[in-house]
């Protein structure tokens, strides 16, 4: 089992709601070049069984297992962002909302001892 932590900003609601983590495979940026950032890359790294940290805002708020390994998906329907037809990593998830959110600075502590 590995560990993955996840900045789910802007997806949070698709997130909770689909218990899914998405990324596209690439972006376009303004002058027409492809780039793949980091964060999208690792999306591709995860496995069934592998543990994800939910981050939004300095505050963890969500727990996942990832419930088999990621796989090459469409967009979601409801994305608007980016180019349509930019196909993603799909991770599906097990996910648990934290009903109290742990503050980054705890949650570092806590790993760093």
């Amino acid at each position: 089992m590995r560990f993955f932590w996840v900045n789910i900003g802007g997806s949070v609601a698709e997130v909770f709601k689909g218990e899914f983590l998405w990324a596209p495979q690439y972006g376009i940026n303004k002058t027409g070049n492809m780039f793949k950032p980091a964060g999208w890359e690792t999306v591709k790294k995860v496995k069934e069984g592998d543990l994800i940290f939910c981050h939004k805002g300095r505050k963890i708020i969500g727990v996942a297992t990832a419930v088999r390994d990621a796989y090459s998906a469409p967009r979601p329907e409801h994305r608007v962002a980016g180019p349509p037809h930019i196909a993603g990593t799909q991770v599906d998830l097990e996910l648990t909302r934290l009903e109290l959110p742990i503050d980054v600075s705890l949650f570092n502590q806590a790993f760093t001892r």
